[in-house]
């Protein structure tokens, strides 16, 4: 994004002008501004799911079933298929 609103503005990099000073002059929030407004509004859809839903039981670590297996997975060669 920051690269964008340089060749917008028409800032090279002999301007030396920081990503912070480029978001001041056009208005622009901060990156993690951004990411935040996105991870409550993320947040907000998952409260208002029902609770049987596996993104808000993600959410809330209420996941009961399941079983996933440790480690490295387990190499497996593959015959290649031979059409004839």
């Amino acid at each position: 994004m920051m690269l964008h609103l340089r060749l917008i503005m028409r800032i090279t990099w002999m301007d030396k002008l920081t990503n912070k000073d480029i978001l001041e002059r056009t208005g622009l929030p901060s990156m993690e501004d951004l990411l935040i407004r996105k991870n409550l509004r993320r947040t907000g859809h998952l409260m208002r799911m029902s609770p049987d839903r596996l993104p808000k039981q993600v959410l809330y670590s209420q996941l009961s079933s399941g079983h996933r297996k440790k480690g490295r997975t387990r190499l497996r060669f593959r015959i290649p298929s031979r059409e004839t």
